[in-house]
Order: C-alpha cells, then sequence, then structure tokens
C-alpha cells in the first residue's frame, strides 16, 4: 500500500512557501473560560455548542491548584469541565490547526462536540467526573517544559461561532494539585493578524520529508492509542538501503500492514514524546513474525522515545556495551516516526524481551511441561516495581531469605507469563531461587560444587554487574532487573539479564546524588537492592574473575578510544535527525524531569555524557580489585576402562565448569587422524573431566600431538581454553621430575637447568607479580635454556608445567 496517506491536511506546507502563511492562537490559555468543579456528573451534552453554560463559572485560565501555573484557584475536585466559545471568521484561510495543552493528570477534548484528543492513561471510552487512571501526570510548563500537541482536523471548524471544551481529570479527590493550560493554534493564510500572536514558546511545526535514516508511518484511522489495550493500526517501513536518503514518498519497502499498538512505559509515559509497544500482524489479526530493519524475524518490537535523556544515546550506547560483552541485548535501530501524517521525531526500534531463537534463546515452556527436564526450563524473571494488578503469590513472590538485614527479594514471573504457569512450575522456580539464595549465603558458597556456582553462570552475572556499575543507573540491581533459566540438560543455570533500561544513568537523574559521582560501587548499596553481587565479591575467585574480565574489557572493547568511537558514531548517523527531533521537542534548554543536567546544546549533552563516562572508567581502573588469572586446562592422566576405550583427565586451573551437563560439542579436538572422536565427556567436579576416546581399531599412540580446546559456554571464564598436547607412550605418560628442574636468574637471563630436557614443555611464561601475564618465551629440549627477558629490573613469577600441572617459582631479574 502506497502511503498516499502522509500527504494528508496534517503535513504542514512549508512556511517559505507564502509569504503570506503564519501561525496565530485562536484560543489561548489566559482567555476566560466557562468551568465547572465538578464532584459529580456534568449535565448531558455539555461539550456541545448549544449547551447552556451560563450557570457554570467564569475565569481566567490556567484554572487548577496547587501546580504553580493557577490564574484561577479552585478547590479540590474529580473533574474540571472547561468551555471556550470562538469565532471564526473565514474557514478556509485556516491551512492547519493544532491543540496544545499541558494538564495535570489526564484529559478528554472536544472540537464543537467531536472528540479530537486525550490523554493515555485514561481507560474508559466515555469518561465519568471520577474515571480512574492507568497513571497520574504532572505539568511540564510550570517547570520549563512544554505543552503536549495534538493535529486536528480543519474540517471541524464552522464559518461563525465554535466551541472548544476539554475535561481534565484529576487522578483521586485527594490528589494533592490540579492543572490546565489550553490551546488552540492554526496556521493562517493572510497578510494580517486576524486572532493572536502565538505564544513566546510556541515553535511552528516544520515540513518533514526525508531522512537518512529509516521512516516510520502510523496511521490509526483517527484512533487515540492508549495504555491499554491495544488497538489496531497500519504501519509502514521506508528503508531505501545503506547510503540512501528515504523520503516520505517512498513505497513502504521494509513493512507494509497491520499492527496493534499502546502506550508503554512507566514514569515516561507523563511525556508528551511517547513510547509505543507494537506487535506485527497478520490480515487475520495473528503473530506476523517479520525482519524488521533487518533484525530477527519475530512479532513484538518496542517504538523507544527518548526524552528526559537529551543525548538520545544512553540505551542504545548500554546495549552495546552487552553486546560487546558477549550477551544477548536488545537490538536497536535509530529511526523517524510520522504517526497520524504528524511527525514525532527520533526513535529507536528496539526487541522486546521474550524467549525466541533470536532473542532469549533458552526452550520454551508449555503447560504440560511440569515434570523432569522440561519443568527445570526455560523461565524469564525479573525484579521490577509492581505492576498494578500485581499479587503475590500469582504474580511473584517475596523471598524468605534474608542477608544482612536486607529485605526479601521480590521476584515478578515474566516469561510464561503468570497466568499462563502452572502451579508445579511456579514451585519448581521459587524453589530453585530459594536454593540458590540460601547456597550464596551459606558457609559453603565458595566452594564450586555447592555454593553459588552450582546454580548461576557466573560469567554473565560478571558481564552484568559491569555494565551496570559504568552506566550507575539509579535503579540497577532493583528495578528493570532480569534473569533467565533454562533446562537443566542445556545447562540449567541462572543467567543475568538481558540489561534493561538506562535512560537515568550517567548522571541523568537529580534525586539521587551517588547517581551524580563517578565514584563508588553501586553493588554494596544493598539497601533495597539486589544483594548477590555483594556477597559475591567476597569470593576471591569471582574477584579474581571480575579483575580478570575487565582487564580484558578494557584492552580492547571497552577501551576509552572504542567507546568514544561508538558515541561518535552514533550521533555522526543520527545528526539531521537530532535536530529535527529538538526542534519538535525543544527542550535542549529545560528541565525534564529527572535532569540534573541542562547543557542548552545537544553538542554539550553529548560531551556532558562522554566526560562523565570516562571518568567513572577511571574511577573503576583505578579501584577495581583481584589478581588476573589465567586459566589453562592440563591434561593430567591416561587410563583405560577396556581395551578400546582411553580416558584423558582434563583439569581446569584458574576456571571451573559452569555446569555438570558436558557435550561432546563443547570439547574441539586438534590433531587427530581423521574418523578418531571423543565418545563420551564425563563431569567430575567443577574442575574436572574425563575425556572418552573410543580407539575402533586405532593404536593409542594416535593420540600423541592431540589438544583439546573447551568451548567458553561452558566455562566460568569468558574465552574458550586449548590444552597442552597429549603426550602417550605405552607405558603412560613420561613424568619429568621436578626436583631436576632448576630455576634462577643472571642479571636479566632467566636460566632453566633440566637433565630430562627432553621433557621439558615448550614454553614458560612469566608473570608479574599480581599474576598477570607478561609474556611467553619458547624453550629447547636441551640441558641448560638461556632465556633473555627484555622486562624491566623487579620480582616475577616464572610458571613451568612439570606433568602437566604448575611449578610457579619467585624470580629477580636484576640490571646488565
Amino acid at each position: 500500500m502506497k502511503n498516499v496517506c502522509i500527504l494528508s491536511f496534517l503535513f504542514l506546507i512549508s512556511i517559505n512557501s507564502y509569504s503570506n502563511i503564519h501561525w496565530e492562537s485562536i484560543v489561548l490559555a489566559e482567555n476566560e473560560w466557562h468551568y465547572f468543579a465538578a464532584t459529580s456528573e456534568p449535565e448531558n451534552g455539555w461539550m456541545n455548542l448549544n449547551f447552556d453554560d451560563q450557570d457554570w463559572s467564569l475565569g481566567v485560565g490556567g484554572i487548577g491548584y496547587n501546580d504553580g501555573d493557577d490564574q484561577t484557584i479552585i478547590d479540590a475536585v474529580n473533574s474540571l469541565y472547561l468551555r471556550k466559545r470562538f469565532y471564526i471568521a473565514q474557514k478556509s484561510l485556516i491551512e492547519n490547526l493544532v491543540l496544545d495543552i499541558d494538564y495535570d493528570d489526564a484529559f478528554v477534548a472536544y472540537l464543537n462536540g467531536v472528540e479530537i484528543a486525550r490523554s493515555s492513561n485514561l481507560s474508559e471510552a466515555s469518561p465519568t467526573y471520577n474515571s480512574p487512571l492507568t497513571t497520574d501526570r504532572e505539568a511540564e510548563m510550570y517547570q520549563g517544559g512544554m505543552p503536549e500537541n495534538y493535529p486536528i482536523d480543519t474540517a471541524l471548524l464552522v464559518n461563525d461561532e465554535n466551541i472548544l471544551a476539554v475535561q481534565i481529570i484529576n487522578n483521586g479527590i485527594n490528589s494533592s494539585d490540579l492543572s490546565s493550560l489550553i490551546f488552540l493554534n492554526a496556521q493562517i493564510n493572510s497578510d494580517t493578524i486576524l486572532y493572536n500572536e502565538p505564544p513566546s514558546w510556541f515553535v511552528e511545526p516544520f515540513n518533514f520529508t526525508q531522512s537518512n535514516l529509516p521512516i516510520i508511518v502510523i496511521n490509526t484511522n483517527n484512533q487515540n492509542i492508549k495504555d491499554d489495550p491495544k488497538i489496531i493500526a497500519h504501519m509502514g517501513i521506508i528503508q531505501n538501503g545503506p547510503g540512501q536518503i528515504n523520503r516520505l514518498s517512498d513505497s513502504f519497502g521494509n513493512y507494509d500492514g497491520r499492527i496493534s499498538i499502546e502506550i508503554r512505559g512507566e514514569s515516561s509515559q507523563m511525556f508528551p514524546k511517547k513510547s509505543y509497544l507494537i506487535e506485527t500482524q497478520d490480515s487475520l489479526g495473528a503473530n506476523n513474525n517479520v525482519p524488521l530493519l533487518g533484525m530477527p524475524k519475530e512479532n513484538d518490537w518496542i517504538l523507544y522515545a527518548p526524552y528526559s535523556d537529551k543525548s538520545l544515546l544512553r540505551n542504545t550506547l548500554t546495549f552495546e556495551m552487552g553486546h560487546l560483552s558477549g550477551e544477548y541485548c536488545s537490538r536497536t535501530k535509530y529511526f523517524e516516526l510520522v504517526l497520524n501524517g504528524s511527525y514525532k521525531g527520533l526513535y529507536v526500534l528496539m526487541e522486546k524481551i521474550k524467549i525466541d531463537k533470536g532473542r532469549v534463546d533458552i526452550a520454551s515452556m508449555g503447560p504440560m511441561d511440569i515434570i523432569g527436564d522440561v519443568l527445570s526450563g526455560g523461565y524469564i524473571l525479573r525484579v521490577d516495581k509492581r505492576d498494578e494488578d500485581f499479587k503475590i503469590g500469582y504474580s511473584g513472590w517475596t523471598s524468605d531469605y534474608r542477608y544482612s538485614g536486607s529485605n526479601g527479594l521480590e521476584y515478578q514471573y515474566y516469561s510464561p507469563e503468570p497466568k499462563e504457569l502452572k502451579d508445579e512450575q511456579k514451585n519448581y522456580i521459587t524453589d530453585y531461587l530459594s536454593k540458590f539464595e540460601k547456597a550464596l549465603g551459606g558457609a559453603n558458597y565458595r566452594d564450586p560444587d555447592l555454593g553459588y556456582n552450582k546454580f548461576i553462570d557466573v560469567g554473565s552475572f560478571i558481564n552484568f554487574m559491569l555494565v551496570n556499575e559504568i552506566s550507575k543507573e539509579v535503579d540497577k540491581y532493583r528495578y528493570s532487573s532480569y534473569f533467565y533459566k533454562e533446562r537443566d540438560s542445556r545447562g540449567g543455570k541462572i543467567f543475568a539479564g538481558p540489561l534493561w533500561d538506562f535512560n537515568l544513568g550517567y548522571a541523568n537523574v537529580d534525586y539521587w546524588n551517588e547517581g551524580l559521582s563517578t565514584s563508588a560501587w553501586l553493588y554494596n548499596d544493598i539497601g533495597g537492592r539486589i544483594y548477590w553481587w555483594q556477597r559475591l565479591r567476597q569470593d576471591p575467585y569471582y574477584k579474581n574473575l571480575v579483575f580478570t574480565r575487565w582487564v580484558k574489557l578494557r584492552e580492547s572493547d571497552f577501551s576509552d578510544e572504542n567507546l568514544i568511537a561508538k558515541i561518535d558514531s552514533m550521533t555522526g548517523y543520527i545528526h539531521e535527525a537530532q535536530m529535527r527531533n529538538f526542534k519538535q521537542w525543544p527542550i535542549l534548554d529545560s528541565y525534564v524531569w529527572p535532569n540534573n543536567y541542562i547543557g542548552g546544546t545537544y553538542e554539550n549533552e553529548v560531551l556532558f555524557l562522554k566526560n562523565w563516562l570516562l571518568e567513572r572508567l577511571q574511577w573503576m581502573d583505578n579501584n577495581i580489585t583481584g589478581n588476573q588469572l589465567n586459566p589453562i586446562a592440563i591434561i593430567s592422566q591416561k587410563g583405560f576402562e577396556f581395551a578400546n576405550d582411553v580416558r584423558i583427565k582434563i583439569t581446569l586451573v584458574d576456571d571451573y565448569f559452569n555446569c555438570p551437563v558436558l557435550k561432546i560439542t563443547d570439547f574441539m579436538i586438534s590433531g587427530l587422524p581423521s574418523n578418531l572422536n571423543i565418545e563420551r565427556i564425563e563431569y567430575i567436579n567443577a574442575s574436572e573431566a574425563l575425556v572418552h576416546f573410543a580407539l575402533n581399531g586405532y593404536n593409542i599412540h594416535d593420540l600423541n600431538g592431540v589438544s583439546i580446546s573447551i568451548n567458553k559456554n561452558i566455562l566460568n571464564g569468558f574465552e574458550s581454553i586449548k590444552s597442552n598436547e597429549i603426550d602417550l607412550t605405552e607405558t603412560g605418560i613420561a613424568l619429568l621430575d621436578r626436583n631436576s628442574v632448576k630455576i634462577y636468574t643472571r642479571g636479566k637471563h632467566l636460566i632453566i637447568e633440566c637433565d630430562q630436557a627432553q621433557q621439558l614443555p615448550k614454553q614458560v611464561v612469566i608473570l608479574n607479580l599480581m599474576g598477570q601475564k607478561t609474556g611467553s618465551y619458547p624453550i629447547s629440549n636441551q640441558t641448560i635454556n638461556d632465556l633473555y627477558l627484555p622486562l624491566s629490573s623487579n620480582f616475577y613469577l616464572v610458571r613451568l608445567l612439570v606433568n602437566n600441572s604448575p611449578l610457579i617459582q619467585k624470580i629477580r631479574l636484576g640490571e646488565e
């Protein structure tokens, strides 16, 4: 379908095309309004032109109480009904019409008896004087913000008298304030001012025609988008390809079809720029999995509206760090949105968190999965604010475990949804989390087979922690924290993530002073937060893993240079779009909750983010503690069960297996003759496994020179590990007498003496006293190896594999 609807009356003709076209205000908030302060229903037809409002009160707007913008003060009421009559002499001169309104807490507006706009927090089709709201809303203009704007069909106007009627709905009679500021602005084709000069804050809408970003066009056919339920609409996506300009006149090449749509978010719903949750559907309303903007096929999507984050980067940058850490995060794509013919600014297409092969790739759980392995996964849980329909025992549960005086954590079922979960499934995941918490808090919590390592994927918890700490987002470890669990046969442990919701991070918060500082660890603040990471950091192994991971990330993916380059790439890509966005939403020089910093320009907002990020990274560099691990896999013995079965024992050093389910596919073999394969893997404990080879007619000596690589996905570390090579003889592994090895230095030379030179390893590793690798050097099968070490004079550790276990000796290098 061609998007001809976008050329409707709502698209504004370029102001430069006609010298006499300009904007005026037909109705101003400071005009006199007839009003009814309601604690009961008004008479029927109150929004119609012929309604008799002479018994209503008369007052200057704004009308309300306790909001700092009230010219006429009223008592607390459930609703405020407002009527303003105005005259149109020549309707044909009005090119476009816009309602600008600021309110507290909700509204519905009518022009000549026809509904023209309503706030998203109204759930009833025909609001009453005391209709419930899904959320409250604080007025913006008295805080320096902007009103919401709604394009209005000029066909609703009549030549002669018209009526603008508005119901302002309070969030209950006990609400602390109520506000109403209402403007009707028009684009006039005239040489003279016919009505009023527009307010000083008013910004003329502009003619949006093209972008280097994809353009999403949504038409709701005059339906208002609500918080719930979804409505049916049409969506088209214009995406002509990399480097191509996308024009509103182009066809919908990426998507052209039906969607359902609703407003999403919690506190963000108070912003005039709304975020939306959409579902792509076929013509009959069934789920339609499609690859929007190059992302994997799915049907649930989020149109995220960055607003209080004036850098427009905080979520996309953080999710990029999540991807760089190797974990799944929602993929993101910038685009510009046109909704019902009105330009709405720069948005981000995001994947909704859900179980799917292209998203959280774990087994789906059905209602019949109530016993055995299928009961053990997959689950997605979250720790978050309660939804309004949250019920303990149905929506989630409160942990009965207490750590160091902290409150019991409250977990919510996320996927499957509470209504889909059976009691057996709820009981299983509740019991699993309880066992994990008790193991983490118990005396054996450091034991790799009895403690926390038995229950969680430690690597994911480290990645999750480091990104949260970088952002220092106010809600981390307490809200928007997701976790998922796979079936036991596929790993079975709890993974931390996906990461979510970082728009209040990087010092974009004014109600929490700790969030402004680039110092201090957030995981230590366990008052109302998840305590897990504070406890984990008491384990030296976990602390060393964190240190090792941080050093590795800072060398490349999380380096200052790489992260700043990511920011520069994003800002370069959205450069033109951000200028249009801030013309539509001119807030760069205004406070938007909960801004701490107001830069005045987009460049200043980005510079502030960069500087804060660099300072935070530097603080973490200086304060993260631990020793750098050098994980290795050692083939330490061989043995026989049967004549055709050879067992090779692998021992991990500086790492653990993260689950007892070890699969052949996780062990890659190099140097094997063709058709000689691993038969099975046997888990011994968190540090040891047996690899079984079936010789099938081959000689045991065919295993000589074979090495084994272990996939990082079954380790707690972050990289695959390759073992030493197998050295087999008919009598077994030849042993080297450790006492025959002598290690000493002469100046900057390292001397290694050994009478059994043929059994020396191929290299020696030098570490500093922090356990960090400074270099490795080849050694030969000769009695004396004299190695020059180009290192500064200091103490070092020499690491040499003797009988496939490490021999470590401290040395001191002198001067030449």
